[in-house]
C-alpha cells in the first residue's frame, strides 16, 4: 500500500506504466490512482479467502527481481561500464552465485507458480521491447559485448597473419548506396560471411563548410542495408579528394588487429576518371591491400549455365608478412 504506488508512478514517469499514475503535484493526490489498483488487488486476494494460495505466486516476482537483479549487478560489474558506479562494491562473483540461487530456489520451492511469474514477466517484456521508447536507460548487453570484443582484440593482435587463415575484411568505396547497391551486394557475396564488410559513402567536399550531418547520413545507410539484408557496416566521410579520401579511408580503417585488406571498387563509367583510377589503383598498392574492380551487371552477378564470363588477376604471391 505504500510502496506500490510510488513504484508505479515511477514506471509510468519512464513511460512504462499508464501516464495517469505519473502525476507529480506535490501532494497525496498525485498517488491516488496508483493507491487504487493497489487496493484494488490487495482487496481481491483477500475475498480469495486463502492467502496461502496467493503468497507462493507473490514469492515468485520478488525472487525473479532479485535474481535478475543480481545476475545484472554480476554482469555490469564483469563489463566495467564506466557508468556502473555502486556505492557497495560487491565481487561478481558473489552476486552471480545470488542471482543463480534465487532462480534455484523458485524451482525448489513452488516450480507451477515460478514458471506463471516467469512467463508472466517474458510477455511483459516482449510487449515493451515492441513499443518504441524515446527513453535512453542503456543497455548493459552493450558493455558486455565491448569488454569481449576488447578481449578478442587483444587476442587477435598477438596472433600473427597466415595465408591459412586469412579472411576478406573488405571495404567498399561508393558515391551512392542506393546507385551502387549491385556493388555492395557483390562485397557482400564476396566476403562469404567470412570477414567484415563496411560500405564507405565518400561525399567530396570541407568538413567545415558541409552543412550534411554525416551521422544521419549513415543511419539513413544503414538502414538501407538492413533493408536489403545485407550484413554489412555503414560509414561516411566527407573527403576533399576522392584519390586522397580513398587511400586515408583505407588506411584508417578498422581498429587493433582487424583492419580492412581488401578494397573493393567499381569502374568508372567516365573515361576522365581512369586517370584518377589508376592513381587510386598505386596508392592501394603500395599500402599492400587487395584490390578487386567490380563492373557488376544485375543480370550476371550470379552464375548462369551458358554465359562466358572472365576474371582477371594480378597475382602478387604469397609473402612472408601481411
Amino acid at each position: 500500500m505504500l510502496g506500490a504506488p510510488r513504484t508505479l508512478q515511477a514506471l509510468a514517469m519512464d513511460r512504462i506504466a499508464p501516464t495517469q499514475f505519473a502525476k507529480e503535484t506535490g501532494d497525496w493526490k498525485e498517488l491516488a490512482p496508483g493507491i487504487v489498483l493497489t487496493t484494488a488487488i490487495a482487496v481481491v486476494a483477500v475475498f480469495l479467502g486463502d492467502l496461502n494460495a496467493v503468497a507462493p505466486y507473490v514469492s515468485m516476482f520478488f525472487l525473479t527481481t532479485y535474481g535478475v537483479v543480481n545476475i545484472v549487478a554480476a554482469l555490469e560489474t564483469l563489463s566495467g561500464d564506466p557508468s556502473w558506479r555502486p556505492k557497495i562494491h560487491i565481487p561478481w562473483a558473489v552476486n552471480l552465485i545470488g542471482g543463480i540461487a534465487c532462480l534455484g530456489v523458485i524451482f525448489f520451492f513452488n516450480p507451477i507458480a515460478g514458471m506463471v511469474a516467469i512467463l508472466t514477466e517474458l510477455i511483459i517484456w516482449i510487449i515493451l521491447s515492441c513499443r518504441k521508447s524515446t527513453e535512453r536507460w542503456g543497455d548493459a548487453r552493450r558493455g558486455i559485448y565491448e569488454t569481449l570484443i576488447r578481449w578478442a582484440l587483444i587476442k587477435l593482435s598477438s596472433r600473427p597473419m597466415s595465408a591459412r587463415n586469412w579472411r576478406p575484411h573488405v571495404l567498399v568505396f561508393v558515391s551512392d548506396p542506393v546507385k551502387h547497391l549491385d556493388l555492395i551486394r557483390f562485397g557482400n557475396w564476396f566476403s562469404q560471411g567470412r570477414g567484415v564488410v563496411t560500405v564507405c559513402e565518400l561525399v567530396v567536399g570541407d568538413i567545415f563548410k558541409e552543412q550534411q550531418d554525416l551521422i544521419e547520413m549513415r543511419k539513413n545507410m544503414q538502414d538501407l542495408l538492413n533493408r536489403e539484408g545485407l550484413v554489412v557496416f555503414a560509414e561516411t566521410n566527407i573527403v576533399n579528394d576522392v584519390v586522397e579520401g580513398i587511400s586515408s579511408v583505407a588506411q584508417a580503417n578498422g581498429m587493433a588487429g582487424l583492419q580492412s585488406n581488401t578494397i573493393l571498387l567499381g569502374w568508372p563509367k567516365e573515361r576522365a576518371m581512369l586517370v584518377q583510377f589508376l592513381s587510386t589503383m598505386r596508392n592501394l598498392e603500395k599500402l599492400r591491400k587487395s584490390l578487386v574492380i567490380g563492373r557488376v551487371q544485375p543480370r550476371y552477378l550470379f552464375p548462369r549455365e551458358g554465359i562466358q564470363r572472365s576474371v582477371h588477376i594480378w597475382w602478387g604471391g604469397d609473402a612472408a608478412e601481411w
